[in-house]
């Protein structure tokens, strides 16, 4: 049994050693401390990680499917090759985090702070993309944009092939 601890008192019991590859979804999460969690190959899809302390947390190939993440911390993330498609992630900070390969079509994303994130081979297709912070994050021609969106307006880099 693994427990996920929380700033509400309500703590997450969660069957299992740990955290990787775990059924995690349809919880209740919010304002969970899981920085630096290895949350790798889980799915907690439709779960509610609201004001979460995701900082530093491995999240990559997780499925994150309608995920509520509103207000979390998670500079310096990993969500590469993540399925955040539909998430909710209005007003998170996501500094530095890498979400290579990661799929948010259509996550909610109005005022998320994606500053210096790796968006290299990312699904962008995002609602509400034109209200994120974007300033100094890297894509490469494998990511994917709202048709239109100019991306390099909003401060994104462009990682050239090597």
């Amino acid at each position: 049994m693994t427990i996920i601890r929380c700033e509400t008192g309500d703590d997450v019991e969660v069957a299992g050693e740990s955290l990787a590859g775990a059924d995690i979804s349809d919880r209740n999460l919010h304002r969970a401390l899981l920085e630096d969690a290895d949350l790798s190959n889980a799915d907690l899809s439709r779960s509610t990680l609201r004001s979460a302390r995701v900082d530093g947390a491995n999240f990559a190939d997780a499925v994150l499917v309608d995920t509520n993440f509103a207000a979390a911390e998670g500079s310096g993330a990993n969500f590469s090759g993540a399925n955040l498609s539909g998430a909710l992630l209005r007003s998170a900070g996501f500094q530095r985090a890498n979400f290579s390969r990661a799929n948010l079509s259509g996550a909610k994303v109005a005022s998320t702070d994606f500053e210096g994130a790796n968006l290299c081979g990312a699904d962008m297709r995002c609602e509400e993309l034109d209200r994120a912070i974007l300033t100094n994050a890297i894509a490469d021609g494998q990511t994917t944009w709202p048709q239109n969106f100019d991306f390099a307006s909003r401060g994104v880099k462009t990682r050239l092939p090597s």
